[in-house]
Order: C-alpha cells, then sequence, then structure tokens
C-alpha cells in the first residue's frame, strides 16, 4: 500500500518513539508491531540515518539507527540531548498537546509521550494548572486511533447537527485533529463516498469491523485549522438545501432552516485558505457575510478563483 509522504513521516516517528522506548529491540519485533517487512523497515531507517539532523549536520547533530544482529537501536546525537529552553507560551501549547495525545491513545501511548508530559507539567508547576483536553468519549478516541494507524473499517452511529438525528455509516477513518475544544475524525464516509469531517464527541458509538482499506487519491476535507478559537472570523452563509453537506463535513457553530428548502450556516473559519476553499464550493445563489460586520465575503471568492484561473493562463 503506497502511502503519503505525511503518513510515511507519522511511521517513522512512531518506530523511533518505540525503539528508544525499548532500547535495543529485534527488528521481527518492529516490523510485527507495525506491520512492516523488513525491507520497508530498513528503507525507513536509512532514511532517518542519512537525513534526519539538524544544521551543520556533523556527527553529533544527526539521528543515528544501527542495526546489527537483528537488534535495531536508536540514539539522538549530541545536539538532541541539549536541554530545551521554551518559555511558558512555548511550552504550555506543548503541554495541552501532549495531554490530547495521551487522551487519544490511551493505553497505546509510548512511554516517551508519557514522561515528558510528566516533565513539561513539571517545569510550568502544572499540579495547580488544569489543562482541559478536547472533550470526546476515550475509549471512542482510542478506537479511532488505532483505526487510523491500522487503516482498519470501522462503524460508527453519528449524530448530525444539520438533520438533529443520528445515521449509520461505515467510514475508513484517516486522521485525527484537535481544533478548539473539540476532537475530529477525518475519514472517508462510505455511505457519502467522499470525505467527511466527524465531530468525535457526536460518534455515539463506534465499532471495529474486520475490513481494511487504502487511503483514496482525493482531496481531504478542509479543517478549519488553529485559528478556531476567539480570533477566528465566523462567516454566515445563506445556502440551498444541496448545501446542506457543509454542515456535516464542517463544524459549524449554528444551522438554521430559512424557508424555501435554504440553511443559514454559521461556520467559524480560522484562515484565508479555509475560507477559499469553502467559498469555491457553495452552489449558485448562496451569500455569504462576516457576522462580525454584515460585509459580503463574496470578493474573497472571486479573488481566490481569478488567481487560480491564472495559474492556467487563462
Amino acid at each position: 500500500m503506497a502511502l503519503t509522504t505525511k503518513e510515511r513521516a507519522q511511521r517513522i516517528l512512531l518506530v523511533l518513539g518505540f525503539v528508544l522506548d525499548q532500547g535495543d529491540t529485534p527488528v521481527e519485533m518492529v516490523c510485527e508491531r507495525f506491520g512492516l517487512t523488513e525491507e520497508e523497515l530498513t528503507a525507513d531507517m536509512d532514511y532517518v540515518f542519512n537525513y534526519v539532523g539538524v544544521h551543520p549536520f556533523t556527527p553529533d547533530a544527526y539521528v543515528t539507527v544501527t542495526v546489527e544482529e537483528g537488534l535495531i537501536d536508536v540514539a539522538y546525537g549530541d545536539f538532541f540531548r541539549r536541554p530545551l529552553h521554551l518559555t511558558s507560551d512555548e511550552a504550555l501549547p506543548l503541554l495541552t498537546a501532549g495531554e490530547a495525545l495521551l487522551s487519544a491513545e490511551g493505553e497505546r501511548s509510548g512511554r516517551t509521550l508519557r514522561s515528558a508530559v510528566e516533565k513539561v507539567r513539571a517545569v510550568l508547576g502544572a499540579d495547580n494548572l488544569a489543562v482541559q483536553a478536547p472533550s470526546a468519549d476515550p475509549a471512542v478516541l482510542e478506537l479511532l486511533s488505532a483505526a487510523v494507524e491500522d487503516h482498519s473499517c470501522v462503524d460508527i452511529e453519528y449524530l448530525s447537527y444539520a438533520r438533529d438525528e443520528s445515521t449509520r455509516r461505515t467510514v475508513d477513518p484517516y486522521s485525527l485533529q484537535a481544533f478548539s475544544d473539540h476532537w475530529f475524525l477525518q475519514a472517508w464516509c462510505h455511505e457519502a463516498e467522499d470525505v467527511r469531517m466527524f465531530r468525535v464527541d457526536r460518534i455515539l458509538t463506534a465499532s471495529p469491523t474486520e475490513d481494511l482499506f487504502e487511503v483514496r487519491e482525493v482531496e481531504l476535507a478542509d479543517a478549519p485549522g488553529p485559528g478556531t478559537g476567539s480570533q477566528a472570523q465566523t462567516v454566515v452563509l445563506d445556502v440551498p438545501a444541496a448545501d446542506r453537506w457543509i454542515a456535516d463535513m464542517y463544524p459549524v457553530e449554528s444551522v438554521t432552516e430559512v424557508g424555501d428548502g435554504r440553511l443559514r450556516i454559521e461556520v467559524r473559519c480560522g484562515t484565508t485558505a479555509f475560507l477559499e476553499r469553502l467559498l469555491l464550493r457553495l452552489s449558485p445563489g448562496s451569500t455569504a457575510v462576516d457576522a462580525a460586520s454584515g460585509e459580503s465575503v463574496l470578493p474573497v471568492r472571486a479573488a481566490a478563483a481569478r488567481r487560480i484561473l491564472s495559474r492556467y493562463g487563462a
């Protein structure tokens, strides 16, 4: 199964963390743990040995990998052993992300991650600091995390915000992402025959299947991005019923029936790129205004369309 660059990088990082936890680790154990052949593992570790390091790329600035007598070992260069000097503004997001990963991974989380989180908490004096991880059922998160890693299909019962009803779907989980106060699952939905973004706390039940999937060569759903906090722009869309998919795909603020089959949907947009791509997909006759100013944001769509056309000489 061909992997994307992102998937391969994630796999390499998981293998490195696992071997660092274990110390000298049998190649056979690593292959079995991650479903790799020896050739795939060797290719990944050769890549690390030759390319992973920091300037000036001297031997002490590389991550080194050795495979001898059926054992694999990973060692950091001296650069990686130097203590990090983080400000509280830098450390707090790391702590929050680490806590979220521990919540998602459950018992699957590695010793290295748990140790790093404990160290950051200690440095921040975070015993008196409440770090609120994104809301979701830990059991569902752990199941979905495993499915993303194993490329296994999952049956879910999902509460649709737009329809205020639950539906049963089979999905191929591509990735788990945390935005604002929620976890989101990006997955191929067999019923919609397209990529969808599911808010994990709206997944009422999830059960594994024995079916495996291959990641399709499709354009993934846009995520609002890290700007979904208080500084994000809220846009009010007035769209025909054909655009109801927006409320199923994206984490929207509200959905209101306004008559004649039309919907008013409030969407919080964290980045200009997200807003552009959303507007470009709207049906004809749709309107979109900034919730704060009431001004139309459709000129953003026109500018994006002109930029795209110019790339093709149109």
